[in-house]
């Protein structure tokens, strides 16, 4: 069994219910011993870009109590190396009609965002 922690840290999460969408906004610490790093890279270590759509869905499932097929993922970009040891804010958008949005972000500073389509079917 791995020691190394699959999902970042949870510093807090707050939810925010508007009359079309649920936003969540989870404040996230990327912890160095994450088993994510571990040979990618051996000399600059990052946070594989589909880990962070993995934990998108993973977040996703917990605090917005959805669970959902994946239709296909839109606009995406991976606009910052995310390293070690960096806090986050993970936003999640959910318009309750098929789309999810999501952000990561440090301040004014986009580390990578995208639209994730979904079944509502499930």
């Amino acid at each position: 069994m791995c020691d190394q922690p699959l999902l970042p840290d949870v510093i807090e999460a707050i939810s925010h219910q508007g009359t079309d969408s649920t936003r969540i906004d989870i404040e996230i610490n990327i912890k160095s011993d994450s088993v994510y790093f571990i040979g990618h890279f051996p000399d600059m270590p990052i946070l594989p870009g589909v880990v962070q759509i993995h934990w998108v869905m993973l977040f996703a499932q917990k605090y917005l109590l959805r669970t959902f097929n994946v239709y296909r993922i839109e606009t995406i970009k991976f606009q910052r190396i995310i390293k070690p040891n960096t806090k986050l804010m993970l936003q999640l958008i959910d318009n309750q009609c098929g789309k999810l949005s999501f952000t990561y972000s440090a301040g004014d500073v986009i580390y990578g965002s995208g639209r994730i389509i979904y079944d509502e079917s499930l």
